[in-house]
């Protein structure tokens, strides 16, 4: 496990932090928007290397090779990445 790979950035007009965090690779993989939230929609733990309580967004990088054949069983991460690279172009 990766662990020195968080960021924090914090802006003072309007007061905002975002932390961010990547992979071994520089790869980013989680955005956590640092707030306690409101009554409705209450901020919660981001699950990062580095504590913190806000929003979190949530990155994957499709690294996996896929052939596709006839009738052949696709995981849910597989068929992502077989449509994304479809629509970029680069699905051979």
């Amino acid at each position: 496990m990766y662990s020195e790979n968080t960021v924090l950035q914090t802006l003072t007009s309007p007061a905002q932090a975002k932390q961010q965090e990547y992979d071994a690779l520089g790869r980013l993989t989680s955005v956590c928007e640092v707030t306690s939230g409101t009554t409705a929609f209450p901020g919660a733990s981001c699950i990062q290397n580095t504590s913190a309580t806000g929003y979190l967004t949530q990155y994957a990088t499709c690294t996996i090779a896929v052939t596709v054949s006839p009738n052949a069983y696709l995981s849910e991460l597989e068929r992502f990445c077989v449509e994304t690279r479809r629509n970029l172009g680069s699905f051979r």
